[in-house]
Formats: C-alpha cells, sequence, structure tokens
C-alpha cells in the first residue's frame, strides 16, 4: 500500500503543471492593472489565487475527458503504465512552461500540455493514434484566440469611451475609484475564467488513468479539478511577477480604462472558449488584448519587437511539449 501510495503521488507533476499556469498565465489577468498602478502587486497576487482556485473547482471539472481523451488510449485506467505516461505528459509541458517563465516570456499552458499530451499518442503508436481531429479543432480556436481578443476589445473600447470620457472631464477622482473598483472585479472575472478552463489542462491525464478515482465519476473529476487549481495557486503566490511585467509594460503604455478593457476582452474569449470544450491561452488573449488597446491608440504604440519574441514562445511551446514527451517515452518506458 505504501508503494502504491508513492506511485500515485506521480500526479504531483499535474500540480507543478498548475504551478506554471499560475506563474504564467494567471500573472496576464491583473498584469494590466498593475502596470497601471490601479492594484498592488501583492492585492493583485491574492485575488487571482483565490478565484482561480474558485474557477477551477466550480467549471474546471467539465473539460476533464475532452483534454485527456486527444492522445487516443493511453490514459485510460485499463491501459498499462498509464500513470507514467501521465506523469511525463505533465513534467514536459511543465518544463517547457518554467523554461518559458524564466526568460519573461507569456507562453501558453494549454499548448504546453494539449502538444505533450499528443506527444504520447505519437511515441507509443505512431503519428495516426492521435486524435488529430480533436486536436486541430483546438488549434483552430487557438489561431483565433488573439485574433478574436481584439475584435472584442476594440468593440468594447468604441462603446465605452465616450462614457470614459465624460467621467474622466467631469470629476476624475470619480473616474479613478470607479475604474480601480472595476479593474478588480475585471480581474477577478478573468482568473475565475482561467481557473475553469485550465484545471483540465493541469491533471486531466491522471484523471483518466483513474489516479483521483473511476474517470467515469464527478467525484474524481472534482478532485482533479481542485488539484490543478491548487498548483495554479502556488504558482501565482511564488512565481507570477516577472511576467505580469512583460504583459503590463512592454507591450504597450496602459491607462486605467485600457487596463480594464484589456481584462475584461481576456475574461470573456477565455471563459467562450471553455464553454465550447477548448481551453485556450490566456496570455495568447491577453496579448490580442493589450495589442487591440494599442492599434486603437495607434500603430506607433505597439512594441513589436517584444510581440516577435511572444509570439515565437507560443510556436516553441506545443512542439517544445511534444518532443521532449516524446524523448522521455522513448528513453524511459520504450
Amino acid at each position: 500500500m505504501y508503494i502504491n501510495f508513492l506511485s500515485q503521488l506521480r500526479f504531483l507533476a499535474g500540480v507543478y503543471l498548475g504551478w506554471g499556469v499560475g506563474a504564467n498565465d494567471t500573472a496576464n489577468i491583473f498584469g494590466p492593472a498593475v502596470a497601471a498602478h490601479v492594484i498592488k502587486y501583492r492585492s493583485a497576487v491574492i485575488l487571482a489565487a483565490v478565484f482561480v482556485l474558485a474557477g477551477a473547482v466550480i467549471e474546471g471539472p467539465a473539460l476533464m475527458e475532452n483534454v485527456g481523451g486527444i492522445a487516443g488510449k493511453e490514459f485510460v485506467v485499463s491501459a498499462p503504465g498509464s500513470v507514467n505516461l501521465a506523469f511525463i505528459s505533465s513534467f514536459s509541458a511543465a518544463f517547457a512552461i518554467t523554461v518559458l517563465t524564466y526568460l519573461s516570456i507569456p507562453a501558453s499552458t494549454s499548448q504546453a500540455s494539449i502538444g505533450s499530451i499528443m506527444g504520447v499518442g505519437i511515441a507509443l503508436q505512431g503519428a495516426a493514434s492521435a486524435q488529430w481531429e480533436s486536436f486541430f479543432r483546438m488549434f483552430i480556436v487557438w489561431v483565433i484566440n488573439p485574433f478574436a481578443t481584439i475584435i472584442v476589445v476594440f468593440i468594447l473600447y468604441r462603446l465605452l469611451a465616450p462614457v470614459v470620457n465624460y467621467l474622466m472631464h467631469a470629476n476624475i477622482i470619480i473616474y479613478n475609484r470607479i475604474f480601480q473598483v472595476l479593474l478588480v472585479m475585471g480581474g477577478a472575472y478573468g482568473a475565475y475564467a482561467l481557473g475553469a478552463s485550465h484545471a483540465a489542462v493541469c491533471t486531466a491525464p491522471f484523471f483518466m488513468s483513474g489516479v483521483f478515482g473511476d474517470p467515469g465519476t464527478s467525484r474524481a473529476a472534482y478532485f482533479a479539478a481542485a488539484a490543478g487549481g491548487a498548483g495554479m495557486t502556488l504558482g501565482v503566490i511564488t512565481y507570477s511577477k516577472k511576467v505580469m511585467g512583460t504583459i503590463g509594460r512592454k507591450i504597450t503604455v496602459l491607462d486605467p480604462f485600457s487596463a480594464f478593457i484589456s481584462i475584461i476582452g481576456t475574461g470573456l474569449t477565455v471563459h467562450f472558449c471553455k464553454m465550447i470544450g477548448v481551453p485556450v491561452s490566456t496570455s495568447q488573449a491577453m496579448v490580442g488584448a493589450v495589442t487591440g488597446v494599442g492599434l486603437i491608440k495607434g500603430v506607433n504604440m505597439v512594441n513589436f519587437k517584444s510581440l516577435r519574441s511572444i509570439f515565437a514562445g507560443w510556436v516553441a511551446t506545443p512542439i517544445f511539449g511534444a518532443v521532449f514527451c516524446y524523448i522521455l517515452i522513448h528513453l524511459f518506458l520504450l
């Protein structure tokens, strides 16, 4: 029983991946607000930690089967070594995110995780065994994600700008207080949407392999989502500051209104994609949102050099996760 218990602790690789989400993706939610000096970093961390955990527990279980099943049948309880495969998959994705976080590059944890899961299927049974239809459906949404957020931000900006301009000229003190409240509420919603979207990204392979109990039960999905949420909470508390600075300051200059629009646009896009069954990157959504604000103010307001670095990280993330997972499986399991 003791040995079996230790073997089940391999799900901590999923918690480690959740830490990467908290350190990288969750930082994006409050980055604009911190950069606009509306909320202190410490307060942003506390709010993000609370609401990302709430989102993971309340809505996270619904995505477990959808995410865990794209590798094929390798993660099911009856498959030999399924927990080992889940461990390697999660560790590979987490390692990719750790490297990109260290480099202060906003990365897509969902893409790293999906890439690693695909790497499992390809390593064991060849490319034909992977669920390419599901993968390409997710891939299309990933590509659309930042551009959709730009559109959402553009619409919100045009709709709300007249009201904001009126408030700013009527009473600047009231204007600042209103947007301080709105940014806190928007950040809380964005963190909730992230938790709901990414809990499955962290622990779905372990859920499918039976670590949290029978995958056919809601109880197992709940515990798997809670474990992913706990990892995300730890990540945002311990290592979110570097990426928060990249999002909030290096792409374009943000005022409180622009920061609010960026956060709300990101939250709406991520939450909508979660509802259609596809976990998407808050990094991509937020970069799209902040870029959209910059484009509204003028192309010269956007730092395209930073954007090129960020785009390179997005391309490298799923490839790195898949390749690293493929190598580890061939080194240690085959």
